[in-house]
This record gives C-alpha cells, sequence and structure tokens, in this order.
C-alpha cells in the first residue's frame, strides 16, 4: 500500500519501519532521546516527536549510504558540538550495530 506523504508516494511499510526504528533508537541513542524530549517540552505530540527523529535518522542513514560508510555517531555529535546543539551532550548511540558486532 502506497500513501501520499507531500505529494510523494511513500510505502506504508517504510514509513512504519523508520517511524518503528526511531521509537527504538530513542531508548538507546542519548542524543535521539534529547531531540525527542526537547520536542514534546515544546508541545509536540509523541507521534509528532518520533516523525523528526525518524527524519534526522533518515539523513544520517542516507549520508552514510552515499558516502559507503558505516555508521558512526561521533561525526554527527562533532558537528553537534560546532553548531552549539544542546543534544550534542550525548556520547555515543548503541542503535545499529557496527560491522565488527555483527561478524561475532
Amino acid at each position: 500500500m502506497l500513501l501520499c506523504i507531500s505529494g510523494t508516494l511513500v510505502p506504508s511499510f517504510l514509513r512504519q519501519s523508520s517511524h518503528e526504528f526511531a521509537l527504538h533508537s530513542i531508548r538507546s541513542c542519548p542524543w535521539a532521546k534529547a531531540l525527542y524530549d526537547s520536542l514534546r517540552d515544546r508541545g509536540k505530540g509523541h507521534h509528532a516527536a518520533v516523525r523528526a527523529v525518524s527524519f534526522k535518522w533518515i539523513r544520517i542513514l542516507f549520508a552514510c549510504w552515499k558516502q559507503r560508510v558505516p555508521y558512526d555517531p561521533e561525526p554527527y555529535l562533532h558537528t553537534l558540538r560546532i553548531r552549539g546543539s544542546a543534544y550534542a551532550q550525548a556520547h555515543s548511540c548503541k542503535a545499529i550495530p557496527t560491522c565488527e558486532q555483527n561478524s561475532e
């Protein structure tokens, strides 16, 4: 099934998978939790805040795919620190295992 979002057809399975990934990353990734909590404090609903986290993850994972590098939270956290973001207080994420962890 396809859903129309902002004039673009998006498979509902992909949308749901992205939403669920973001929801679980909030529990294990400090910057994602900080972003979620910040949005909730500003009055956003639960699903709106999870969608915002999902959008961040999509941008990060797309950049990893485009540059052909595995996910590493440090470059993203470094950029957040340079920009003075409150989310930069987070240290590391455990949401995505690295290749080395998968081979064990």
